[in-house]
């Protein structure tokens, strides 16, 4: 090793030591991603009249919190009193009633009470005349 070259091969050396741990976090968020919940959603009627209720069902796989949004333009709003706690088995049944017409769509999201745990989400399509 000449005087010229040990500068580059130290910070070579360094260089490669900074970088292992970096890559070992990396490792690290992704197999945190992989925690994410799932969630299923079915309707007891896809077709309803203004002011009438129905009800969604379905299992959200880590217990939580169950959320109803609709869809109004470009935004998600909430279907006021359509949140719920699951059952200990992640089962949840909520009633919704919705007052504008028109094909709606709706997403339920779930928000598991599990640390590390991440949300999710479901979609249906509700005819409301």
């Amino acid at each position: 090793m000449t005087p010229r070259t040990a500068p580059r091969r130290l910070a070579a050396a360094t260089l490669v030591a900074t970088l292992v741990p970096v890559g070992a976090l990396g490792l690290a968020s992704t197999a945190d991603a992989a925690t994410a919940s799932r969630i299923t959603v079915t309707t007891s009627d896809s077709s309803v009249s203004s002011g009438e209720q129905f009800v969604l069902s379905g299992r959200l796989s880590t217990p939580g919190v169950v959320r109803v949004q609709t869809r109004e333009g470009s935004t998600w709003k909430a279907v006021n009193g359509a949140v719920v706690d699951t059952r200990s088995d992640g089962t949840y049944r909520v009633r919704v009633v919705l007052g504008h017409t028109g094909d709606r769509t709706l997403r339920v999201v779930g928000d598991p009470t599990a640390a590390g745990v991440s949300n999710s989400q479901a979609w249906i399509h509700v005819l409301v005349s």
